[in-house]
């Protein structure tokens, strides 16, 4: 009788990147003779080393599986390609990544793998260099999560919406991203995934702040920093928004106060460090 094998997605602790790969490691141990289940877990200790822009060592990992790969082993071979294309993408190497991302989309379409083909479409909205591709890959995303079978894949629904959103409001189109990221915090509430609910909420307050709704922006952020503290975690993104409202409204010491604590939070972020360099140094220099 086969065995069944634990879950990939299940031991993902996307706050804790360490924890997540000892969680891996420790699945290979335990499942050695498992040679396709194996070069998986690889492929998600490649992504962890990508998230914290370890790019060099996350490209070495992914080569070794790549040589191990056999043609008949087709659900190793899309989280390969998927996951190689995550690591360029966080590289800022978008041209990589969406070619990586198009074979990801291929090779799980041909098993019909529906959370890997969520996956793909929407590494591709992300990756996707023009706003129409975005637009195109999210619509594609967002049917294939609505058709699927598997509740999981169902519940894509809720990142799908925020990056749409994410992306309309990069397009200055404030009204439009208001009624997406009002979806999809309808949808997060259905749910009970707390930190995702807040981040919701934070995406809605950050829309009243550009839609010049200061006062409404404010009250959300303000709680949003009482939810944190009750979960014993701070979000630099929610102090920054703090400190753009406060710029506004002319409130300079707590203007000098939030930002200052968004730079010492967004510091510690290596991500952010390196690819929002100019942000971080315009939040030290409001922060005085």
């Amino acid at each position: 009788m086969a065995i069944e094998l634990p879950d990939i997605r299940a031991e993902w602790n996307f706050g804790d990147t360490k924890k997540s790969r000892a969680n891996f490691e420790n699945l290979i141990k335990k499942y050695s003779t498992h040679e396709e289940y194996i070069l998986e877990l690889k492929t998600q200790i490649a992504r962890t080393l990508g998230i914290e822009s370890s790019f060099d060592e996350a490209h070495k990992l992914l080569d070794e599986v790549n040589k191990s790969l056999k043609e008949n082993q087709k659900t190793a071979i899309a989280r390969y390609y998927i996951e190689r294309g995550r690591v360029y993408n966080s590289d800022n190497k978008r041209n990589e990544a969406v070619q990586e991302f198009l074979k990801a989309l291929e090779a799980s379409k041909d098993i019909k793998h529906e959370h890997l083909i969520v996956d793909s479409a929407h590494m591709l909205a992300i990756a996707g260099p023009k706003f129409k591709d975005q637009k195109k890959w999210t619509e594609i995303a967002l049917e294939e999560a609505k058709k699927a079978k598997d509740s999981k894949v169902q519940d894509w629904r809720g990142s799908l919406l925020n990056n749409w959103g994410s992306s309309l409001f990069e397009q200055k189109q404030y009204k439009e991203a208001m009624k997406i990221f009002k979806d999809a915090l309808e949808f997060r509430k259905t749910k009970s995934n707390t930190e995702a609910i807040i981040i919701a909420k934070w995406s809605v307050a950050r829309t009243h702040r550009a839609l010049n709704e200061v006062d409404k922006a404010l009250v959300i952020q303000l709680s949003l920093i009482k939810e944190w503290d009750k979960i014993g975690k701070k979000d630099g993104y929610v102090y920054e928004e703090l400190g753009e409202i406060y710029l506004l409204t002319k409130e300079d010491e707590k203007r000098k106060k939030y930002f200052q604590m968004a730079y010492e939070e967004l510091s510690k972020d290596k991500w952010f460090v390196k690819n929002e360099s100019k942000k971080l140094d315009r939040l030290g220099a409001l922060s005085k």
